[in-house]
């Protein structure tokens, strides 16, 4: 079935704006799936469309919030004619993306209609979330206490985790690996009563990172791994649809982390001769995010009961040539493994 949209506001955005104002505009648009934006000029005219991917892509490339939306779109988007209704329905059914969409112009380049496909297969994942560590760098916090189930504003971190996966449209299976303290990762989650099934992976020997995905039953899906220290609001069905649409084998979540160096640092060149001087510059890095999406492949990687690390995971899946991306965060994103960062994450959701 295809859904001819008339009333388009919603969908358009000048190619002015920033990309910054793309952002929050794609967050209004409700359905997950038709998640775009049709860039046009001051006249209405069709000069490229942008989704969710293409932000992340352009924030990867290194464009900031600030800089115009036109420098991170599709500029050469496919498009329909208006009145070839006919045409125009071939078209989209055509397009190899899930929920396609097709903007629709006069013979001015004008932006008249969208159609939208509403039949796109919904692309499943498992879940399991890495529940086992030990939490030393957390000290005294995490003797009695597992760090899953260390409180931030009020509720173990593993329940706004959980919150987050039961949201997800993408989930089917969910798993938890446990190890220190399970029998108190356990008890809280049978008290919880959930109405999904929820099956326990117990580490009798701490695997490493990646180790107990080998243990997870093979049910023919990718796995979202995510760790169980973490506080984030993006939409896990969001970094879901970018691993299939990208046609990945391997999906890194990362996060921006900026590294103001407390010193002014010298440059000079290869003779010895000064350059510049930077009094106290900023180092901007992506950091892995302890989120991951991984496809079947890993079932040939990572051998039952073995310590497995998910840096060496990685390593294994470029040296077989496999596609291995990265996912770049916006979204708030704060991992609990020190003190500092827990008592940052308890006063103020959204600090980095």
């Amino acid at each position: 079935m295809i859904k001819k949209i008339k009333n388009i506001s919603k969908y358009i955005i000048n190619s002015e704006s920033a990309l910054r104002i793309g952002m929050k505009r794609l967050d209004k648009v409700s359905d997950k799936k038709k998640q775009f934006l049709i860039i046009v000029d001051n006249s209405n005219k069709l000069l490229g469309t942008l989704t969710d991917g293409d932000i992340r892509r352009a924030i990867l490339a290194g464009m900031l919030l600030e800089d115009k939306i036109i420098n991170a779109g599709n500029l050469s988007p496919i498009f329909g004619n208006i009145n070839e209704d006919e045409k125009n329905s071939k078209l989209l059914k055509e397009l190899s993306v899930e929920a396609a969409f097709l903007p629709v112009i006069d013979r001015n380049h004008i932006v008249k209609e969208i159609l939208i496909s509403k039949f796109y297969s919904l692309r499943k994942v498992d879940v399991i979330i890495m529940a086992g560590g030990f939490g030393k760098r957390l000290g005294s916090k995490t003797k009695n206490t597992p760090k899953p189930l260390l409180e931030v504003k009020g509720k173990p971190i593993l329940d706004s985790i959980l919150e987050k996966v039961h949201s997800s449209v993408s989930i089917e299976n969910i798993y938890i690996s446990v190890h220190y303290l399970s029998n108190k990762i356990i008890k809280h989650i049978e008290k919880k009563k959930y109405n999904t099934s929820i099956e326990f992976i117990n580490e009798s020997l701490p695997l490493g990172t990646a180790g107990s995905l080998a243990l997870v039953p093979n049910n023919g899906r990718p796995l979202l791994v995510l760790n169980a220290d973490l506080i984030t609001n993006l939409d896990l069905d969001i970094f879901i649809n970018f691993h299939f649409e990208s046609n990945n084998n391997m999906t890194i979540a990362a996060s921006k982390y900026v590294f103001e160096v407390p010193f002014g640092v010298i440059e000079y060149d290869s003779s010895g001769s000064f350059v510049r001087l930077n009094e106290k510059p900023k180092i901007n890095n992506f950091i892995s995010a302890g989120m991951y999406i991984l496809d079947e492949t890993y079932r040939n990687i990572i051998k039952k009961n073995e310590f497995m690390d998910m840096p060496d995971v990685v390593d294994k899946f470029k040296s077989l040539g496999k596609k291995v991306a990265v996912f770049p965060l916006h979204e708030e994103w704060r991992d609990i493994g020190r003190p500092v960062d827990l008592e940052i994450a308890q006063n103020n959701r959204k600090g980095k």
